[in-house]
């Protein structure tokens, strides 16, 4: 797998929102794919909720 920049060996710091938005989109693009090999003729619904959403900046 692919570091995003930024965050190194997968470790992001606290402050850097981007580098951990980037690192989770990374990180969902890879389950896609897992989930698509086993499961074919059903690939899965749209995963950026469940690794993107909770991350949204805080007001």
């Amino acid at each position: 797998m692919t570091r995003p920049p930024g965050a190194a060996g997968g470790r992001v710091s606290r402050g850097d929102r981007t580098s951990l938005l980037v690192y989770l989109a990374v990180l969902r693009e890879e389950a896609r794919e897992h989930l698509t090999a086993l499961h074919p003729a059903t690939p899965p619904d749209d995963l950026t909720d469940r690794f993107l959403t909770w991350a949204r900046a805080r007001p």
